[in-house]
């Protein structure tokens, strides 16, 4: 009777061991974290909003990137798209900041409504707005998460009599808020409307959710000033933000 020969099982080398046990534990370690904390990692990445100089908004008019205005194409925003937003900052062209001081909404201006701009701040709507004439729409997001990023603040404590300022930081635009509602997802008539007689801002959210759709919140210029007088702590609003991750 012949003997069977017995298939000989390979074994891992000691040094590959020695790669792939850390690789492991490393990777172990770092779902628990993100499980742990992931949510208050994003939202300190979102809170972590790109200083914007002047500088910044004039050398965007050079940026060969080009907007996207399609709204219908933006999407829930994902972990993925904050961290690669960072990473991307430099693509981005910036405008100014949009803030809504008495319910903590500053926020960096970029041009269209592309997964970067709106994982940096609001996005315009419409090419060739113009800040303090027609009807300056802005787009941004909602997270349920923490509801005191981008322009969730909105959803829950925006309200009729509220101040909204935008600027380029040359000129600041003061609107008061005369129309803060919730429309259909589809529902866009507060925005279509470009009509330069009328100077107003218009921000609206992405959806709260699938049946109850999206909040608008409208208002009228009401002042302007040079960024040199413009109220101290509309300034400081706008200065508190932190760069540290486009360093």
């Amino acid at each position: 009777m012949q003997r069977k020969n017995k298939k000989s099982k390979k074994k891992i080398s000691k040094p590959v061991k020695f790669i792939l046990i850390p690789i492991v534990i490393l990777a172990y370690l770092a779902i628990l974290v993100y499980m742990f904390y992931g949510d208050k990692i994003i939202s300190h990445l979102v809170k972590s909003q790109p200083v914007i100089t002047r500088q910044d908004i004039v050398k965007s008019k050079s940026k060969t990137v080009k907007p996207n205005y399609d709204f219908s194409k933006v999407k829930s925003l994902t972990d993925e798209d904050i961290l690669k937003a960072r990473m991307n900052t430099d693509k981005i062209n910036y405008q100014g900041y949009v803030s809504v001081p008495s319910i903590d909404v500053t926020v960096p201006i970029s041009l269209g409504v592309d997964d970067y701009n709106l994982a940096l701040g609001a996005g315009t709507l419409y090419p060739n707005q113009q800040m303090g004439k027609g009807n300056y729409v802005l787009a941004s997001h909602y997270i349920y998460t923490d509801t005191s990023l981008l322009f969730s603040p909105l959803v829950y404590k925006g309200t009729v009599g509220q101040k909204i300022y935008l600027t380029d930081l040359k000129t600041v635009y003061e609107y008061t808020t005369t129309i803060h509602h919730v429309v259909k997802p589809d529902d866009m008539s507060d925005v279509e409307d470009l009509n330069p007689s009328t100077p107003e801002v218009t921000l609206i959210s992405c959806n709260v959710t699938n049946q109850n759709g999206r909040v608008i919140q409208k208002g009228v210029l009401t002042n302007t000033y040079d960024w040199k007088d413009a109220p101290k702590d509309v300034k400081d609003t706008m200065s508190k933000q932190d760069n540290r991750w486009i360093k």
